[in-house]
Formats: C-alpha cells, sequence, structure tokens
C-alpha cells in the first residue's frame, strides 16, 4: 500500500487492526493536547513498524500516523498475526524485542515523574 506525502494513515481512536511494514518513505507519529498543541511522539522509517502497540492489545490507536513524503508499507492483519504467533513462539519473542526497543527509544521527561 502507498501512502502519499501529507496522507493520514490512521488517526488516535482508530480501531488497531493492523500493523504496517514501512517499505520506503517516512511516518510521522503523533498526538495533540489538550492545548491543541501537536506532539511528534516519533518519526518512523524505512524497516520498522507502525501501529505495534494496538496490534498486540487489539485497542484503538494511542497516536495519529501520517506519511510525511511519498511512504510505501506492507500491511499485516491482528488476525493474520495472531495466527502466526499462535503458531511461531520465537515470533512472539522476537516481536516482545520489538516492544521493548519501542519503549526504550522514546524519550522521557523525567522531571513529570
Amino acid at each position: 500500500m502507498t501512502y502519499g506525502a501529507g496522507e493520514i494513515m490512521f488517526r488516535k481512536g482508530d480501531p488497531g487492526i493492523s500493523i504496517l511494514v514501512v517499505i520506503k518513505g517516512c511516518v510521522r507519529i503523533s498526538t495533540v493536547t489538550f492545548e491543541a498543541k501537536e506532539i511528534v511522539l516519533n518519526l518512523i522509517q524505512a524497516d520498522e513498524v507502525v501501529g505495534e502497540i494496538a496490534l498486540l492489545d487489539g485497542k484503538e490507536r494511542s497516536a495519529d500516523a501520517i506519511a510525511i513524503q511519498v511512504t510505501e508499507v506492507l500491511v499485516l492483519e491482528r488476525r493474520d498475526f495472531l495466527r502466526i504467533l499462535e503458531r511461531n513462539p520465537r515470533a512472539a519473542i522476537l516481536m516482545l524485542e520489538v516492544l521493548c526497543a519501542t519503549v526504550f527509544a522514546v524519550p522521557v521527561n523525567r522531571s513529570r515523574i
């Protein structure tokens, strides 16, 4: 699937039904504060994934994803992904590693903890 520059891939609150593997391009992950200011959480490049949190917990998307340039992605539906995890424990371990990398890559404002 290909998204044009500025095209919305998904919005916060959308159903988390798939994970997107970025083949080429760049995706801005962001959210809007109560003061209506956009906060950029991450920039996702080629060979990285978008939507892994909602994919695993089955809940709504936690942020917006917008292509900031022409972006090509591979889409893996949640139902198919869960079948892979059920049949291949090694895939589950790899997904945990991806999640850990995501958690530790997000900067934390320690003054608010």
